[in-house]
């Protein structure tokens, strides 16, 4: 039987199941989001994520996602609320890397001889 409350049940309120709601309200539907525990108490509240332009079709339609994404990231890295911060970080791999992605508007791929050593970590000699 179908809920005449909502256009959308989103279930779950870490980070996917919150960003999908948002987004869903966002376009006019009405969005009800159930869980079993409030957001403060998921493991989205003290997870880390990396964002990037990896593993991603090239495409107009990716294209366009990767920039949304980042200009939403880069709006609430202003909100110190948020608690959403850029670090930096080296990403590591054993073997053959995946094949990289276009780097993203106003950002340039480094050589290794290129990037700063992480602080505190040891250099190989």
């Amino acid at each position: 039987m179908p809920n005449s409350d909502c256009d959308v049940l989103v279930v779950g309120a870490g980070v996917p199941g919150l960003t999908t709601g948002i987004c869903l309200a966002e376009t006019g539907l009405r969005t009800v989001i159930q869980a079993t525990a409030p957001p403060a108490e998921t493991t989205s509240s003290v997870a880390g994520a990396i964002w990037g332009p990896h593993l991603v079709e090239e495409s107009a339609r990716a294209t366009r996602w990767r920039r949304e994404t980042l200009s939403v990231l880069l709006e609430l890295v202003a909100d110190p609320a948020t608690g959403v911060r850029i670090v930096a970080g080296v990403e590591a791999f054993r073997g053959t890397p995946p094949p990289p992605g276009p780097p993203p508007d106003g950002m340039a791929r480094l050589r290794h001889d290129q990037a700063k050593r992480p602080r505190g970590r040891p250099t190989a000699q």
